[in-house]
């Protein structure tokens, strides 16, 4: 996992605009999984939102709130600072939460998660419209690939 999220992060990074084969990949492009496509997509919304700009603005900055808090004050738990914190990215998939609540709560991982997304994913699934003529005639040509296949 690390290693395809450093690959789409030097991919992204260097400027492109449409990967390939970013989401999914096993085994150097030898197999793929659908969980796996799942936490890729999360990784790359990471990705993308860590390269968004940084609102350097008198509101962002809070240049009041600190005059009237002073070098001694405490910023945490400071409404301003839950107001910026909101318009971070945070993804569903992963874990805030301590060891031990996670654990009661199921302890699962993010190909847990993933596999759980990917059944809701699924289960949502709705066939798009499509001509009765050409589904008949892509119904037919994946037929006759398949016997094609079989038979070299």
């Amino acid at each position: 996992m690390a290693e395809s999220a450093l690959c789409l992060s030097n991919a992204i990074e260097s400027g492109a605009d449409y990967i390939l084969h970013a989401f999914g990949m096993l085994s150097s492009y030898l197999a793929t999984s659908l969980e796996k496509w799942l936490m890729d997509e999360k990784v790359c919304r990471y990705i993308l939102a860590s390269r968004q700009k940084v609102k350097v603005n008198q509101e962002t900055l809070g240049i009041d709130i600190i005059l009237a808090m002073g070098a001694k004050g405490e910023y945490l738990t400071h409404s301003s600072t839950f107001q910026n914190f909101r318009s971070l990215y945070q993804g569903s998939l992963g874990n805030r939460d301590s060891h031990a609540v996670w654990m009661q709560k199921g302890g699962m991982d993010a190909a847990d998660q993933a596999g759980e997304l990917l059944e809701k994913r699924l289960a949502a699934y709705q066939k798009p419209p499509l001509d009765s003529g050409l589904e008949q005639e892509l119904s037919e040509w994946v037929t006759r690939r398949k016997q094609q296949i079989s038979n070299a």
